[in-house]
């Protein structure tokens, strides 16, 4: 199952927070970003990613298969196929 990483781009309580694949690297970043939105809270986050997505959800299921999104340090979301929030 592949592994996708949320993280703040700031330290701020308002902040854009990505969605990124930390295994493809993009040239001068630590992973490569599938999806942006600026929160207000990280607890909006994982709902304005992904969990709230689902168009975004098929995507990255047709580009990955099964997948999982982890933020902070605790699995978030999971999808297989339909939606299988955690």
């Amino acid at each position: 199952m592949k592994t996708l990483h949320i993280f703040p781009v700031c330290e701020q309580r308002e902040c854009l927070f990505q969605l990124a694949d930390m295994d493809d690297p993009a040239p001068g970043f630590e992973g490569k970003e599938l999806a942006s939105h600026f929160c207000s809270h990280t607890g909006f986050a994982v709902g304005d990613l992904i969990a709230n997505r689902p168009e975004r959800q098929k995507e990255l299921f047709e580009k990955y298969g099964a997948f999982r999104v982890i933020h902070g340090d605790n699995v978030v979301f999971e999808y297989s196929g339909e939606t299988d929030e955690v």
